[in-house]
Parts: structure tokens; sequence; C-alpha cells
């Protein structure tokens, strides 16, 4: 028999034993091949070049291949001479790049360089030009049609949004007022 615990007695049938043993080892056994199917879908992809989080150092042919490998435009500032480029694409479609002069590693944490981040965003549009409005809020039109918006006290940051798309850009440089200078003329936009 079994007692208020659930446990086995020692009165109780000798076949009840083996039963009890057999469901957890089988419930075990389960549980196992779970977690193993699960890893093998975790690792197995269709797509060639996995996104991490981990920075590489790229050139202008990685951008443009990566512009043909994601499901959205990638933005950029375009080559600036001098720099080089650093690349950076999260698991969740965010993609950075980054402009470091010479002397500059790949994944210095320094907030020194100019960077031109594309965001995935549902109504990126909508929701920037909304934003413009609060207060200490800075926006001016942006060429295609975009606008741009930056806080007055963090002018480093512009956010840069087009009607009909869900992303939104960052543009940030430590530089005064080259965030501004550089999307008010239209020098950031897809990588083509």
């Amino acid at each position: 028999m079994s007692s208020a615990t659930g446990m086995v007695t020692p009165g109780a049938p000798a076949a009840t034993r083996p039963r009890v043993r057999w469901v957890l080892v089988t419930v075990g056994l389960l549980g196992a091949l779970v977690l193993v199917a699960l890893g093998v879908v975790a690792l197995s992809t269709d797509d060639p070049a996995p996104r991490s989080d981990a920075p590489v150092e790229a050139s202008v042919e990685d951008l443009r291949a990566l512009a043909q490998r994601v499901d959205h435009p990638v933005y950029w500032a375009g080559s600036v001479p001098g720099k080089r480029f650093e690349l950076t694409e999260t698991r969740d479609g965010k993609v950075f790049i980054r402009y470091l002069p010479s002397g500059a590693t790949v994944a210095d944490r320094r907030p020194d360089f100019l960077t031109v981040a594309t965001y995935p965003y549902r109504r990126a549009y909508a929701v920037t030009k909304a934003s413009a409005t609060r207060p200490g809020m800075v926006s001016r039109p942006a060429p295609a049609g975009g606008i741009a918006v930056w806080r007055a006290s963090r002018p480093a940051s512009v956010y840069l949004a087009f009607p009909g798309t869900d992303l939104l850009m960052e543009i940030f440089s430590p530089a005064d007022g080259q965030s501004q200078r550089l999307v008010l003329d239209g020098e950031v936009g897809p990588i083509a």
C-alpha cells in the first residue's frame, strides 16, 4: 500500500516498486530527448552568417553583403576617409556601424566614434513624429520626407525615420553638430 505522502510502504506489493521506477526512468528519458531535440533545432540555421552581438571589423563589401542578406535596409553615412568600419548585428535585428579612426580597436568601449544604428521599430515614423512634440525635443524635416528628432539637452544623438517604414535610425557623434549635419544634409542613407 501507499502512505499519505505517496511513497511506497514496506508492505506494498513488489510489483508496485518497479512500476514507479519504470515511470520515473521513462519520464527522465523523454525529458532528455526533448532537450536534445531543442538543442539540435537551436543549432541548425539556414542563415549562412548567424547574427551575434559581437562587433567585427567590416569592409564596404561586407556592409553591402549585409544589406543584401537582411530583410530591411541598413543605413550608414557612407565611406569616411581615414575611418574603418566596425559592424555589430544583434540577434533582434539591430545593426550598428561605427566609424573607427586609426588606433581605435574593434569593441573599443569609448563612446567617441560616429555611429549609425538601424533599429527595426514598428510605426517608427509616427512614433518619431509624436516624440517631436514633447518638451525639450527639436525636430527638422529630413531629406526624402523623413523627420529628424533629438533632445536639445543631448544633441549628440539624432533619430531619423521615414514614412512607410518600420525602421528607426540613430546617428550618434561626439563632435558638435555632426549628427545633425549628416542627417539634414542627406548623407545618411541605405547601403546600396
